[in-house]
C-alpha cells in the first residue's frame, strides 16, 4: 500500500485506512469486517484474515520463499512469478539475483526444477510440455489466472498486476485473479 499511498499502513490517517478497508471489502470476500496486525518484525501491516483458496501456494518452507516474497516484492504475487520464469529461462545453473526471493529461490533449486520431469500433466488446459519447466509449475499449480498469453518461446506471460495505477485497481484485479483460482481449485477438489 506504500506504493499507493506514499507510507506504510499504519502511519496513515484514519480516513486512509477506513478508504483501504472499503476498496478491499468491496472486492474481496470478506465474512467480517476487514483487519489488520502487525508482521512478525513489527515492521508492516497485513491483512489477518483473508484466507481465500484461491491466494494460497504450496512453496517450500525452509529458505523462506513465502516470506521473502511478500517482504521483497510486497506481496505481488505476479512479481514473483516473473522472478520464477527468469529463474527457469536461465536454466538456474546461471540464474543471479541479489534479491532474497532469488537467493531462496536458490536454496530451493532441486524442488522447482523437479517441475522440468513433469510429463502429462493436464488440468483441463493443454499437456504440459515437459521442457517447459515454468509453464508446468503454472500448470500443476493453477496458476493460469496469474497469466495473460505466450511469449515467443510458447512459455506463460505474466500479468502484470503491480503494475495498476491505483490501490482500488490492483485490489479489483487481483481479485478477479484470485476468485477465479478459488473456483478453478474448488472444482478440481470436487473431481478428485
Amino acid at each position: 500500500m506504500k506504493r499507493y499511498y506514499n507510507q506504510a499502513y499504519k502511519s496513515l490517517k484514519d480516513d486512509k485506512k477506513n478508504q483501504i478497508k472499503d476498496i478491499l471489502k468491496k472486492y474481496a470476500p470478506f465474512d467480517g469486517p476487514v483487519e489488520f496486525a502487525e508482521n512478525a518484525d513489527k515492521e508492516k501491516m497485513q491483512l489477518s484474515n483473508y484466507y481465500v483458496l484461491g491466494n494460497l501456494g504450496l512453496t517450500p518452507t525452509w529458505g523462506g520463499i513465502n516470506s521473502k516474497r511478500a517482504l521483497c516484492f510486497n506481496d505481488c504475487y505476479d512479481a514473483f512469478l516473473r522472478l520464477l520464469k527468469n529463474f527457469y529461462q536461465q536454466n538456474g545453473n546461471e540464474y543471479i539475483n541479489d534479491c532474497i526471493v532469488g537467493q531462496a529461490i536458490l536454496e530451493q533449486k532441486d524442488y522447482f526444477e523437479s517441475y522440468k520431469d513433469i510429463s502429462n500433466v493436464t488440468n483441463n488446459d493443454k499437456v504440459t510440455d515437459d521442457n517447459n519447466a515454468f509453464n508446468n509449475f503454472i500448470n500443476v499449480n493453477l496458476l493460469q489466472y496469474f497469466t495473460d498469453g505466450y511469449d515467443e518461446n510458447n512459455t506463460y506471460n505474466v500479468k502484470n498486476l503491480a503494475s495498476s495505477e491505483t490501490f482500488e485497481e490492483y485490489v479489483k484485479e487481483s481479485a478477479k485473479v484470485i476468485n477465479a483460482r478459488s473456483k478453478r481449485m474448488w472444482k478440481e477438489l470436487q473431481t478428485k
